[in-house]
């Protein structure tokens, strides 16, 4: 999922009811999609037991946003799996 859209031209359907109103005019949907996609791949690594790789991923994301829970959560579990070992 994430090597196939990371590069999407994404867009905001005016339409939708699940966006606060203001959230459509202030957030970079681009940034927002790469973010995901990266959150996405560093996931997949980490499924596929591939940590070094899961991590670099976690850590492109927290790069940009420092307070991505996601990424946050997975790189502290990878941490402390790799001190406990």
């Amino acid at each position: 999922f994430g090597t196939t859209h990371i590069h999407d031209d994404v867009s905001v359907d005016y339409f939708a009811v699940s966006l606060p109103d203001l959230l459509i005019w202030e957030d970079d949907l681009k940034l927002r999609n790469f973010l995901h996609c990266n959150y996405m791949l560093g996931l997949g690594y980490l499924g596929l037991g591939n940590e070094a790789k899961a991590l670099e991923y976690f850590n492109e994301v927290l790069a940009h946003n420092r307070y991505h829970r996601g990424a946050i959560i997975h790189k502290q579990n990878l941490a402390e799996a790799l001190f406990t070992v």
